[in-house]
This record gives C-alpha cells, sequence and structure tokens, in this order.
C-alpha cells in the first residue's frame, strides 16, 4: 500500500520541524520590542550561522564601505527580513543533509531552487509585488517534497528516474503514476508539519498547475514561470531531466512584457553565485 503524503513527511523524524533557532528568531523578529541587540544574542549560539551572516553582511551585495565585524551591527545591515531569510535557507540545506547522493546532487538541488526563489523574487519587483521576500521563501521551499520522496522512497525513485531518461517522461508525471501524488503534494505536507504560511503550501502543491491555485493565484503562477526558467537555464537541478511543462497563461498574467526577461534572468543570476556561496558552502 501507498503511504500518503502526509505519512511519507511525518515519516522522517529529522524533518517533523524546523530547527529552534529558527522558530526563536520568528518570534523575536515579530515582537514590536525586538532590536538588533536580541537577535545578535540568538544568531550567536549557532557558530555556523553567524559566520554566514558576517559573510552576507560584508558581501558585494551589500558593498559597505568598511569590514563588519559584530553580529549586531550585521543585523543591522541586512535586515530582519534578510536575516530570517538567512535563517530559514541554512535550516532547510541541513535539514536534507542525508539525502542519498545517488539520486541528487544535492548542490545542484540547492542551485536549482536558490535560482527559482531569486527569479520568482525579481519578477515580483517588476510586476510590483507587494511583497517579493514571500515569493523568495516560496520559490525556495517548492520542490522540498522531492526531496522527502528521495530519502522515503529511494528505489522506487531511483526507477522512475532511469524511466524518466529511457522515456523522455517528466519525473513529475512518473510521481503521479506511481505513487497516485507527486512532490508537490509531499512538499505541501512537510510545510504544513513546518506550520510555515498557508501562501507555500499552495505554492509547494500547485506550481505545475498554477491555474488551480485560488487563495494565492499570483503567488503560485509567478514560482511557476520562475520553476520552468531556471529548468530552462540549466541553473541547477531537482533531479527533473525535462523542462516542466509552461502554462502561457501564467506568465500572461503577470504583466511582465517580454523584452524585460532577459535582465530578469540577468538580476537574479549575478544573485545566485553570491547566495549559493554563502549557504550551501559548509553547511552541516
Amino acid at each position: 500500500m501507498v503511504a500518503s503524503p502526509g505519512e511519507l513527511a511525518r515519516g522522517v523524524n529529522s524533518l517533523s520541524t524546523l530547527p529552534d533557532i529558527f522558530a526563536r528568531l520568528s518570534e523575536e523578529i515579530s515582537n514590536p520590542g525586538s532590536s538588533a541587540t536580541d537577535l545578535a544574542q540568538i544568531v550567536s549560539e549557532d557558530t555556523a550561522l553567524a559566520g554566514k551572516l558576517l559573510k552576507l553582511a560584508n558581501s558585494a551585495f551589500y558593498g559597505f564601505p568598511r569590514r563588519i565585524d559584530t553580529i549586531t551591527h550585521a543585523v543591522a545591515i541586512v535586515g530582519m527580513g534578510q536575516l530570517q531569510q538567512l535563517t530559514l535557507a541554512i535550516s532547510v540545506v541541513r535539514a536534507f543533509k542525508d539525502v542519498p547522493p545517488n539520486l541528487i546532487e544535492m548542490e545542484s538541488f540547492w542551485k536549482h531552487s536558490f535560482a527559482c526563489a531569486l527569479l520568482a523574487r525579481v519578477i515580483g519587483q517588476q510586476g510590483r509585488y507587494p511583497d517579493p521576500e514571500r515569493l523568495f521563501v516560496a520559490g525556495l521551499l517548492h520542490d522540498v517534497g522531492r526531496l522527502v520522496l528521495f530519502m522515503k522512497e529511494p528505489a522506487e525513485c531511483m526507477r522512475l528516474i532511469q524511466h524518466c531518461r529511457e522515456t523522455g517522461t517528466l519525473l513529475v508525471d512518473a510521481e503521479s503514476e506511481a505513487f497516485g501524488y507527486h512532490h508537490g503534494d509531499v512538499g505541501k505536507a512537510l510545510l504544513e508539519l513546518w506550520k510555515v504560511p498557508a501562501v507555500h503550501l499552495e505554492v509547494a502543491a500547485l506550481h505545475h498547475t498554477p491555474l488551480d491555485a485560488r487563495q494565492f493565484s499570483q503567488e503560485a503562477r509567478t514560482v511557476h514561470v520562475a520553476d520552468v526558467m531556471a529548468n530552462a537555464l540549466r541553473f541547477g537541478s531537482s533531479g527533473e531531466g525535462l523542462v516542466p511543462h509552461f502554462v502561457p497563461e501564467a506568465w500572461d498574467s503577470l504583466g511582465i512584457p517580454a523584452d524585460q526577461v532577459p535582465s530578469l534572468i540577468q538580476a537574479a543570476e549575478d544573485q545566485l553565485w553570491v547566495t549559493m556561496q554563502i549557504v550551501v558552502e559548509g553547511v552541516a
């Protein structure tokens, strides 16, 4: 009997919750009275996070003229939203460090995920979406369900990957045929366990069929477009050997002229290398 998406997600003990430091930081950030010093105290408890925060604050992305050498100053430079994103990104990368390496090269997976996140954000910025950082997180999390499948059903997933290579089938379609659901459904189940905002559940579940989204239609369409672009440009790989089916109506609804696509891609690509270097390198 095939396990349900929820059973798969609950079956990986290491994924049952996001790390405590992310929850504590999120709670502190939501406190109107919190300060950079308060946040720095929490960050300092995680040496790796503290180091990556300093690296981010000193990166060319911020271009600060003097070296930032304290956690408190780094928090002030980066800001609460970016700090929360960095902590989430590191937490998610750490959570999946035990995925079987014969199924997926994890650096390539994260390159795809961050490319999708960055593309979604720049599309949102260009389209004047009110919260582009929400789109970044949605893009980052959209494929985590595939990693759960790889961890819980490695033999079947290897068979599906081989089948897709031999037949030219999309892996998402092969998943649906074999399990009765695909990685988006598993991702939604995992994100429910993590208690993340509802927007990320709907985007994870429907990023391949964005016209089915009801409550978060724009977000699902944006991440769909970003995902297809990341696949077409070969910015890493989530395990999918082909470019997923593109829904033209999703792009049309965003209202962005086609002649702006090259600049959107360049803006995301400019940030991708720095993001990978800061977040993924050395995470354990």
